[in-house]
């Protein structure tokens, strides 16, 4: 998931401001993100994965069959 997305979204490892003037960095998380922060791969993974998690269920809500995708 994080090559899939990542390949849409880019990664970013400095904050930065999104066309609407949203604190965005990683593959676009926004959640706690504040000027100036800095992150390294591995840290935008770990909140990419996490991410994923807290938003599992409404992923699940939009797909027919969402265990029958292989990982």
């Amino acid at each position: 998931a994080v090559q899939f997305v990542g390949g849409w979204e880019g990664l970013r490892l400095v904050a930065y401001q999104d066309v609407v003037g949203v604190w965005t960095a990683c593959y676009g998380e926004t959640k706690g993100i504040k000027p100036g922060m800095k992150f390294t791969p591995k840290q935008c993974d770990a909140m990419f994965i996490g991410s994923l998690t807290d938003h599992e269920q409404g992923m699940r809500a939009c797909l027919d069959a969402p265990d029958a995708i292989p990982e």
